[in-house]
């Protein structure tokens, strides 16, 4: 085993011997998985996490090969609710990247300027899905309360980047299509397009660059079809 294997065990085994107890603490929100732990002045190490109620275990990982394996012999279980004084886990990070995938919707569209149209901004119904790498970032911290127990604070946020495909409706008229048509009705448009999102627990926000493509005959008169907008999007976390 590592120096900095050693010295990460050695931390855990003083967060473990915690004397504070603490009240009303939350459950550990992480769920089981692989993860990077950064402690205080230390690299990140490559640990399993598993679940226990109000305490996780923690194993440290060890590298073969075929890539990285669970060392038994590591095994520390962390009562998070008990901290010491001097403990490097007042203050520890853990990351996890993944596979993501999202429902967006998008509630504003900035169109730029076509065929003498000024520039636009649009609101339509639309969803779409969505399908990037993500990355996600947990922050624990313990603030020490009066009488010597300590409150703790766990941070969560994750990041995104990928691409999405749905569906929505666009208002269609002879504005639009340089007067090809005489009547005004709502296309059917196939959007697509990449984003960048940031994720709060199950939710996210991002911006978005994208191309419509309208699902009927008049494509082809329809001044924005396959043109560049930007939007903003708002999402929901599926898996």
């Amino acid at each position: 085993m590592s120096f900095q294997q050693v010295r990460i065990l050695f931390m855990i085994a003083m967060f473990n011997t915690g004397c504070g107890a603490l009240r009303d603490i939350p459950k550990f929100e992480f769920s089981n998985g692989y993860y990077k732990l950064k402690l205080p002045d230390s690299r990140p190490t490559k640990v399993y996490v598993e679940n226990e109620n109000d305490s996780i275990v923690i194993y440290l990982l060890k590298k073969t090969n075929s890539g990285y394996t669970i060392n038994a012999s590591s095994k520390r279980k962390l009562t998070l609710n008990e901290i010491r004084e001097d403990s490097l886990f007042r203050e520890s990070h853990f990351s996890h990247t993944s596979l993501d995938f999202d429902f967006l919707t998008l509630p504003v569209k900035y169109r730029p300027s076509r065929e003498n149209f000024p520039p636009q901004l649009s609101s339509s119904l639309n969803g779409s899905v969505f399908l990037g790498y993500r990355r996600d970032l947990y922050r624990i911290e313990y603030e020490k309360l009066i009488g010597g127990k300590y409150k703790r604070d766990i941070s969560h946020f994750g990041y995104a980047i990928g691409a999405f495909s749905g569906l929505g409706i666009t208002a269609m008229n002879p504005w639009v299509t340089t007067n090809s048509i005489p009547i005004e009705y709502d296309g059917m448009v196939w959007l697509k397009g990449i984003s960048f999102i940031l994720g709060i627990e199950n939710y996210s926000i991002g911006v978005a660059l994208g191309w419509d493509h309208l699902l009927d005959k008049n494509r082809n008169s329809w001044i924005y079809e396959g043109k560049p907008w930007a939007g903003i999007t708002i999402g929901l976390n599926l898996n």
